[in-house]
């Protein structure tokens, strides 16, 4: 029974192996403090309905760093967990290539992970005009 009960307590409390990774907690205050919350306007502190995510997940590639960083609402965060833990992008007919085509301008954007893709993998900064981490706000709302 005691075997029973362990197992059950460690399988409810298991966690996917890529969450164990190191966070650099001074790096998400410094991504704090130079994009205070979207829903309180503070540095510090808890942001209702939004947490920090990493643009491109640590697990992936990514930098635990503030340039890879950028507020999500909870539901945006939710969605891209969806796709993110395989490393990949969402596919759709018109959606993300794995190379780096000519687009430079969020017109040319079939969608918000086109434009993400763009914007971490080619590069194409003037995606983010804001530099908030987020390209083509228009599509990425």
């Amino acid at each position: 029974m005691n075997i029973i009960l362990t197992l059950l307590i460690v399988a409810l409390t298991a966690t996917p192996a890529y969450s164990k990774e190191f966070r650099s907690t001074s790096a998400r205050a410094d991504f704090m403090r130079d994009h205070p919350c979207p829903s309180t306007g503070k540095a510090e502190g808890s942001c209702p309905g939004y947490i920090v995510d990493h643009i491109k997940a640590v697990h992936c590639g990514g930098a635990d760093s503030p340039d890879n960083m950028q507020w999500q609402t909870v539901q945006q965060a939710r969605e891209k967990d969806r796709w993110e833990l395989n490393c990949t992008l969402p596919a759709s007919p018109q959606s993300v290539s794995s190379q780096c085509g000519g687009k430079t301008r969020c017109s040319e954007m079939a969608d918000c992970a086109e434009a993400k893709h763009y914007l971490i993998d080619c590069k194409q900064d003037q995606l983010d005009r804001d530099h908030d981490g987020l390209p083509c706000e228009s599509l990425c709302q």
